[in-house]
């Protein structure tokens, strides 16, 4: 573990890879000088994320228990597949507010489901738990278009892998119009990010799952987690256009602390702002107003956003402070309130 000491914001002096964390560094103009990481927050994860986390600073790594062994991310692969298809849309092949359709729907079913619905899962599909994990299909986009419509799209949020399976199917259909597959568009955008992954969940037909699937190490997590800052703070990264990423991940009606595979403490400042766990409610189907005024917790900055795989691996996000800390497979008792509150500046 590196010795923690007090920590002072630099200044980055360009945009690159540090040496030896391979970390990209926020442009100079866009780092806040008035937060850095507290102590009290040091502390939390050294006592409660025993399977490893690591914590950076402008590119820095400046706290961690080692990169430690190769681990499924689960859901927070779904960031990835934003920023897959976030590329389709930067080089023009698909629209965020295209409609998704398939010749195997009879007539009316889907109506109006977009690549934007399925991005933000408000499709308006049941979750498929069962249907795309549990009963282990041979081709789950095939799984996928059997599931009903059950909510008129952009109506209700319901979390789970059927949108994004949705969304890998359109992309497997749509990509060879543009001389391309979708394992190896998938594949590009992980080479944007510097990311090798050590194993990838596939279905019966070898098709890579876009709602949960990689297995990497804790550097990864930080990298994917400087891609979304970069983005996040008006700069391309990943191939993805800033512009783009800010489209497809405003908020929206249905859950506004959801959106593009990201969860997002924006909220935080509104008056009635109330903390909610995401791992912690996302079974069932919640009643009008649940996500109302829901952040991962009122008194943390609002610009903290948050990738939330099951088990506790998560990465955290302070895009004006070029802040980045992820964990790994800290357990389910993970508390995200917990974690934001430590890291408040109150």
């Amino acid at each position: 573990m590196q010795r923690r000491g007090a920590f002072r914001l630099i200044t980055a002096a360009a945009f690159g890879a540090l040496p030896g964390c391979g970390l990209p560094v926020i442009r100079r103009e866009l780092v806040s000088s008035n937060y850095s990481i507290p102590d009290r927050a040091m502390d939390h994860l050294s006592r409660h994320a025993p399977r490893g986390y690591a914590c950076w600073q402008q590119g820095d790594r400046v706290e961690g228990s080692g990169n430690g062994p190769v681990f499924p991310a689960l859901s927070v692969t779904k960031s990835i597949a934003m920023l897959t298809a976030a590329r389709a849309v930067t080089k023009g092949w698909l629209k965020p507010d295209e409609v998704v359709d398939f010749p195997e729907w009879r007539a009316g079913k889907g109506a109006g489901i977009t690549v934007r619905h399925l991005l933000d899962s408000t499709a308006g599909l049941p979750p498929g738990d069962h249907e795309l994990y549990s009963a282990r299909p041979a081709d789950k986009g095939r799984a996928a278009l059997s599931l009903p419509v059950v909510h008129a799209p952009g109506t209700v949020f319901r979390y789970g892998p059927a949108s994004w399976e949705l969304l890998g199917e359109f992309l497997k259909r749509r990509l060879p119009e543009h001389g391309s597959n979708l394992p190896k568009f998938l594949g590009e955008t992980l080479g944007h990010l510097s990311i090798s992954p050590r194993g990838w969940r596939r279905d019966g037909g070898g098709t890579p799952y876009l709602s949960t699937g990689i297995s990497c190490g804790i550097d990864d997590l930080g990298k994917l987690g400087f891609a979304l800052a970069d983005l996040e703070s008006g700069h391309n990264h990943a191939g993805v256009s800033a512009d783009v990423f800010h489209n497809l991940s405003a908020p929206h009606a249905a859950n506004p602390m959801f959106s593009a595979g990201i969860w997002w403490n924006r909220l935080a400042d509104r008056s009635g702002a109330r903390s909610v766990e995401p791992e912690r409610s996302l079974s069932g189907e919640k009643p009008p107003g649940f996500w109302k005024n829901a952040c991962l917790h009122p008194a943390a900055r609002a610009d903290w956003l948050a990738l939330v795989g099951s088990g506790g691996t998560r990465v955290y996000v302070l895009p004006s402070a070029s802040v980045v800390i992820a964990v790994a497979r800290a357990g389910d008792a993970w508390s995200d309130a917990a974690m934001l509150r430590e890291l408040s500046c109150s």
